[in-house]
């Protein structure tokens, strides 16, 4: 017997419920499949890719390398224009120092400026001594009693022409400061030790012990006489450049200067 036509009907409906989700899962496999393809890169594609980083890479180090050459010539040319303006701001200075030097500063012997527009002057023993006697307190001033001769100050220097000895000259002269004291009823004036090495054109050298002064007040230090040859030193530290003074030896005797020098401070 035939089943019912309703029977029919329902069987044709489960087949064709199954038909439609069989081709449905065929169609996603097929585009998981397509997926997987384009995912899926070939040894040739991974070798082109690697070529191509590779020469991108190459392009970006090759950037860097120029901007590194850009930027250590900048540095070089910074550098030296920066040495060519220590030099001439070192020049200017020296000049004024010079120029200084050679001006009254309106004051007296022994005399202090206190380097104002009244032009006002104290006595140099004022000078440090804890109080301020300018009434601007330049008597006072880190800078002015700054001791330019402390210990363990080395100034050295060339001896280009010297008459101070006659049997035999210097070429080359070291002060090294070996000790300093103040005394705080004399702040105006530092006492210094020194060992003086005087270098022969001959090889030969000499030291010697000596005791001398720092004057706060003219930036002046200065040193006793020898034993040898009584010879006696003074320096003068220059107002803007404290590593440079200019120095002079003298005859006990005569105050004659036998030899004038340039000492630069080999401390600092």
């Amino acid at each position: 017997d035939r089943p019912p036509v309703e029977s029919r009907l329902t069987i044709m409906r489960v087949v064709l419920a199954c038909l439609l989700l069989a081709a449905a899962v065929v169609a996603d496999d097929d585009h998981h499949d397509d997926h997987d393809g384009r995912d899926r890169m070939t040894p040739e594609g991974v070798q082109m890719f690697a070529k191509r980083a590779a020469s991108r890479a190459d392009g970006v180090d090759f950037r860097i390398t120029r901007l590194n050459e850009k930027l250590a010539k900048l540095k070089a040319e910074f550098e030296t224009k920066m040495d060519r303006a220590d030099a001439a701001k070192h020049k200017v200075m020296n000049l004024d120092d010079r120029l200084h030097d050679l001006e009254s500063d309106g004051c007296g012997e022994r005399m202090f400026q206190c380097g104002d527009l009244a032009h006002h002057c104290v006595s140099d023993l004022m000078v440090c001594d804890g109080s301020n006697d300018c009434k601007n307190g330049h008597d006072e001033e880190e800078d002015v009693c700054k001791l330019h001769a402390s210990a363990g100050t080395v100034l050295d220097a060339d001896v280009a022409h010297s008459t101070c000895l006659t049997d035999h000259h210097f070429d080359h002269m070291t002060i090294t400061i070996t000790g300093e004291r103040r005394y705080s009823w004399f702040k105006s004036v530092a006492l210094v030790h020194a060992k003086l090495y005087l270098h022969y054109n001959d090889n030969d050298s000499e030291v010697f012990e000596v005791d001398g002064q720092y004057f706060f007040a003219t930036k002046r230090l200065n040193l006793q006489p020898t034993t040898e040859g009584r010879l006696g030193f003074t320096c003068q530290f220059y107002d803007h450049d404290s590593s440079r003074c200019h120095g002079a030896i003298v005859h006990e005797a005569t105050l004659e200067h036998c030899a004038e020098v340039i000492l630069v401070r080999k401390d600092h």
